[in-house]
């Protein structure tokens, strides 16, 4: 009986050290990457050969092909925080970037997730609020 416990008491332990083990892997998996010049850059490069032509060469969603379209560009000079899909989140706007947005022109990127972070980062460059 005195076993069983002793069993007991060290499974549970052991699941705790791996729950909380993978939770912690989990949060960084999710965590953002540092906002570096290199990043940057890269993110600079990726929005002049896919975004300039919608959300134009300031980010304020008027691109040459901005016309065209029926619901227009998201203008990314406007504050962070009054975004109207990622509200001051700058995951959303990564998940954007990863799945499209439905019902808008807004397809998703088939790019790394470094890039996504590149051009996400680059976004957040033209707005007049603070990011998070």
């Amino acid at each position: 009986m005195r076993q069983n416990r002793v069993l007991n008491f060290w499974c549970l332990i052991m699941v705790w050290l791996i729950s909380s083990s993978c939770a912690s892997i989990l949060e960084k998996l999710n965590k953002p990457p540092e906002n570096t010049p290199e990043l940057l850059s890269q993110g600079r490069k990726l929005y002049e050969n896919n975004c300039v032509q919608c959300h134009g060469p300031n980010g304020d969603g008027k691109g040459w092909k901005a016309a065209e379209l029926k619901k227009k560009p998201r203008d990314f000079s406007l504050p962070f925080d009054q975004w109207t899909y990622s509200k001051g989140d700058r995951k959303k706007i990564f998940e954007v970037l990863k799945t499209g947005l439905p019902d808008t022109p807004m397809a998703m990127f088939h790019f790394t997730d470094e890039q996504r972070w590149a051009l996400a980062y680059r976004v957040m460059e033209f707005s007049r609020g603070k990011a998070d």
